[in-house]
């Protein structure tokens, strides 16, 4: 018996697409100057009001003061022993920014290959909308924190532990709700909508079946370890994991919406050729 084994680069700039016939596909309609200028400048108001807030008191009362539902068991599950400075690779700023900056990148490498041949704008135009986006779930994300000023974990547990940052508001007590999960999830979901898109229209519907997994087990399963990764550190609730990841992917669905219009048009399909086969004989 043989067996084959096909690799296919799904939005690779190596694959030459091949006809496959006449068929019904979505002809993509940009936005406008105007539109674009109205999204970057709307997610800009989440931003300002969460730098207002970032005023109130840190003595304040907390609407969450503490573990909820499961929280305490996956904390005891994923925490394990703390110390203070317990920290990983995805702590802080610039750990929040890996997940954004590296799908920022994959979607820009992706727009490249979109089938209608209009990388400038495909890439412009999905720049500046994942780019608004990425603001407005920073945006929220800090109103929710400066108005739930939900205690960490680590100062919940361990008191002694806790670092003000500053006279006005302590970041101790900004946990609900995780801005990594949520920009993870919102980068994640908005570059799996994309690249899924682009995969409908460079294959056919046999291979497209084949390998539309790929994009969210990768995605979401790194996205998935970023939250988790927070509840180890101590420094976010499996409930802020969880209701930021909410948050974002459904930010994400929101701002791709935007730049999601399509006329339908009757053309050659196109799909992808192989990068190379390999073959096995039994």
């Amino acid at each position: 018996a043989r067996v084959a084994v096909t690799f296919l680069a799904a939005f690779s700039l190596v694959g030459h697409p091949s006809s496959l016939g006449a068929e019904t596909r979505g002809e993509k309609d940009y936005l406008s100057g105007n539109e674009l200028l109205l999204i970057g400048v709307g997610s800009t108001a989440p931003l300002l009001l969460n730098y207002a807030l970032r005023h109130i008191d840190s003595s304040q009362s907390s609407l969450i003061p503490r573990p909820i539902l499961a929280d305490g068991w996956f904390q005891r599950k994923l925490g394990g022993q703390f110390h203070v400075g317990k920290r990983n690779f995805l702590a802080g700023s610039t750990g929040s920014a890996i997940t954004p900056g590296f799908c920022g990148l994959a979607l820009i490498a992706a727009n490249f290959s979109w089938p209608e041949r209009r990388p400038a704008k495909d890439a412009g135009q999905d720049f500046l909308v994942f780019h608004s986006g990425l603001m407005a779930t920073k945006g929220v994300t800090g109103i929710f924190k400066g108005l739930v000023a939900r205690p960490r974990p680590f100062l919940y547990y361990y008191p002694d532990s806790a670092v003000q940052h500053d006279d006005d508001f302590s970041d101790s007590r900004r946990s609900f709700f995780s801005g990594h999960a949520s920009s993870a999830f919102y980068s994640s979901t908005y570059l799996n909508k994309r690249l899924r898109q682009i995969m409908r229209h460079r294959l056919d519907s046999n291979e497209y079946s084949n390998w539309r997994w790929a994009p969210p087990l990768v995605l979401f399963g790194w996205s998935s370890y970023v939250g988790l990764s927070r509840i180890q550190a101590y420094d976010h609730y499996f409930s802020d994991v969880v209701i930021g990841a909410v948050a974002g992917y459904l930010l994400a669905e929101l701002f791709y919406s935007f730049g999601d219009k399509y006329t339908a048009t009757t053309t050659t399909a196109e799909r992808v050729t192989p990068i190379f086969h390999l073959s096995f004989e039994f």
